[in-house]
């Protein structure tokens, strides 16, 4: 398929299907840690048993796959004042996970800091105050 001669419909409508295909791999910490290669990039998810996937395309949409959710119906349930990464982070009780940070719900389980804790001394995340202690 050559993406450039798509028209827009087309196009639209091809993302919208690698989007619905998409399959996410959830794993555990120390599987996660031995397929990963790159260095100073992570992006990722991990949810509230500690498990984590990469994100794809973005966290936001593979947090509303991992819901089971469509796009349409989180839209319908956010406030419109609301970010959407927070307030998926803070419904989902997910951790939204990049290289030099996180954004994280209000209650964090002890999972989700046992996995941020595997990230960091593996070297997979940079240590930075998650705000909780151990």
């Amino acid at each position: 398929m050559d993406i450039d001669k798509l028209s827009v419909e087309e196009l639209v409508k091809f993302l919208e299907y690698m989007n619905k295909n998409i399959k996410d791999e959830l794993l555990d910490v120390d599987t996660f840690i031995k397929k990963h290669t790159h260095i100073c990039y992570c992006e990722a998810i991990v949810n509230r048993e500690g498990l984590i996937c990469y994100v794809k395309p973005n966290h936001i949409q593979t947090i509303i796959r991992l819901l089971g959710k469509t796009e349409e119906e989180i839209y319908k349930e956010m406030p419109v004042s609301e970010t959407p990464i927070e307030w998926l982070v803070n419904r989902s009780g997910f951790i939204a996970v990049w290289y030099e940070g996180c954004i994280m719900p209000k209650d964090v389980s002890e999972a989700q800091k046992n996995t941020l804790d595997k990230l960091i001394s593996n070297n997979i995340i940079k240590k930075v105050s998650f705000g909780f202690d151990k």
